[in-house]
């Protein structure tokens, strides 16, 4: 599975404790007295899975030093 796939699959799950939704209240959404803050949790985790290793390729594959990384 491509670097992107796997980025969405993990982010979409990791939002489920955090969602507040009229068919599914996450764990942690319940504590947090019904606060849903699932997109940013998701959003948060999609940059860290996708971002470190794709800039770890650009750097390496030559790219990079056009782009300035």
């Amino acid at each position: 599975m491509a670097i992107e796939r796997r980025t969405y699959v993990i982010a979409v799950l990791v939002q489920f404790p955090f969602m507040n939704t009229t068919y599914h209240v996450g764990f942690i959404a319940q504590r947090m007295n019904g606060a849903d803050i699932a997109w940013i949790v998701g959003l948060v985790v999609a940059f860290a899975i996708y971002y470190f290793p794709m800039h770890t390729k650009l750097r390496n594959s030559g790219i990079g030093e056009e782009l300035g990384l």
